[in-house]
């Protein structure tokens, strides 16, 4: 859990790329583990390309919103499209409020985004084991048990961060990790 309460620090990478000092500031950062250290330099060498900005937001787009290779909302994951979704929504939405954790409004996002769970996570850390165990998770477990990628898609640095947390949290195939 310590490497994934560290990983915290790097949420605003899961969020749709507007800004490059931004981005390159994270890109920038000390790290000690090997794999996040090439996938900050992946993003640091992305954005130092003429296109930069834009092949980010194409990456980001192709990952989590044009036919996503990954849907960025947990209760999808965990729940598919029952009613269920909805009853996770209002958990997650319920534990925000308790806790004067508002969403942005310009990002016009539902609660259980990958990104939002995660900027809440990084203000409020003693939740992660409940999120974790609740939403995050099942959600990846259900992810890496029913995805089959490609090797081109798994070049996508969005898809290699992705990949890192799942590494981190030591979700695997076929593998149930928390009870």
């Amino acid at each position: 859990m310590k490497n994934f309460i560290n990983f915290l620090y790097f949420v605003d990478l899961f969020k749709y790329p507007s800004n490059k000092d931004e981005i390159l500031e994270l890109a920038e950062s000390k790290v000690n583990d090997k794999e996040l250290y090439e996938i900050l330099n992946e993003f640091k060498n992305i954005l130092m390309d003429s296109n930069g900005i834009e092949s980010l937001q194409e990456l980001y787009v192709r990952a989590f919103d044009l036919m996503p290779i990954f849907y960025p909302y947990l209760s999808y994951h965990v729940h598919y499209d029952s009613f269920n979704r909805n009853s996770m929504m209002i958990e997650i939405r319920e534990i925000y409020k308790q806790n004067n954790f508002t969403l942005d409004r310009d990002l016009n996002e539902l609660p259980d985004n990958l990104f939002i769970v995660f900027k809440f996570l990084q203000q409020n850390p003693n939740y992660c084991q409940k999120f974790l165990k609740d939403y995050i998770v099942p959600a990846l477990e259900n992810f890496v048990n029913s995805a089959s990628l490609s090797p081109s898609i798994l070049e996508n640095v969005y898809i290699k961060l992705l990949n890192y947390v799942i590494r981190i949290l030591n979700v695997k195939r076929g593998e149930k990790v928390w009870k």
